[in-house]
């Protein structure tokens, strides 16, 4: 199973988009995720609750169980090592490349070093 890497400190997440997870997440959006991400290409910034909700849907193949106030609870971490909301989008693009919601450039994988196999 592809999955990219996401690091909160000290440990590493892997993170991956099921059919499943993509299904329920559209429910809880109201749309289709890819949709959200692609309006921030226009200028329009994801909301933090599409971008939290994405991230813990994303969590879940690999990390099940992990609540979504635990997911929010990386999430401030995260932001506390001096990254920023925005930072977030690439992390959630990639989610979507390697989920096959979205196509990847030949040669991704090997140039960002993100990608894996579980």
């Amino acid at each position: 199973m592809l999955y990219t890497n996401w690091t909160v400190g000290e440990k590493e997440y892997h993170l991956r988009l099921t059919t499943r997870a993509t299904v329920e997440l559209e429910k809880k959006l109201g749309r289709n995720p890819v949709e959200v991400f692609l309006d921030a290409a226009g200028g329009h910034l994801p909301t933090l609750s599409a971008m939290a909700s994405t991230l813990h849907a994303s969590l879940q193949p690999l990390h099940h169980g992990i609540t979504e106030g635990e997911a929010f609870e990386m999430l401030d971490q995260w932001f506390e090592e001096g990254h920023v909301m925005t930072d977030l989008i690439p992390v959630l693009l990639e989610v979507f490349q390697v989920s096959g919601l979205v196509g990847r450039e030949p040669g991704d994988a090997e140039k960002n070093g993100q990608a894996g196999t579980a």
